[in-house]
């Protein structure tokens, strides 16, 4: 599949990393508009939850509407966000609990509050979401990374993901 850099809410497509370096990200390009709405509403739900990690005491529908009131997106982008967030926010403790075995030599709370929502995000698609593949669920959950987490933490995202994604399959 051909790639394309897409915009990651900066001023290029461009990131900085640990190392104050700017490097290129490249995402594979969408090819129907189903995916980019739902490309799109990934990110909405990410924004999202990414900002209810700190704000807890607003309501995560007023963060919601706050954050797509200036978006432009169709309707369904936004209703397909709001599915991933309130399933995402009303099953949170059985996703995290979800994570927590799967992390070696590593604490939960040492995660970082990007990788957090991406990998909740990717588990309740995984988990709870029937009709989206798994293999596009963890993809669009390292393109969600590449954008906006640190330069390699894709691949810890990946193996997470895959373990969940393995049992989950063992255990159907």
């Amino acid at each position: 599949m051909p790639k394309k850099s897409i915009a990651s809410r900066q001023s290029s497509n461009q990131r900085k990393h640990n190392t104050g370096k700017r490097v290129a990200v490249e995402v594979p390009a969408l090819k129907t508009g189903k995916q980019n709405e739902r490309r799109q509403g990934r990110i909405l739900a990410f924004e999202t939850l990414y900002a209810y990690q700190f704000h807890k005491d607003c309501s995560i529908l007023d963060l919601f509407k706050s954050i797509y009131n200036n978006s432009g997106h169709t309707a369904k982008t936004k209703q397909f966000a709001k599915k991933i967030i309130s399933g995402t926010v009303k099953n949170i403790k059985l996703i995290d609990n979800t994570i927590i075995p799967k992390l070696r030599n590593w604490e939960f709370s040492r995660i970082a509050a990007t990788n957090k929502a991406i990998l909740r995000i990717a588990i309740y698609e995984l988990i709870y979401l029937q009709g989206i593949p798994a293999k596009v669920t963890i993809d669009e959950a390292i393109v969600l990374a590449k954008i906006y987490s640190d330069r390699d933490d894709y691949k810890f995202i990946n193996a997470v993901l895959d373990k969940v994604k393995n049992e989950n399959q063992t255990a159907k």
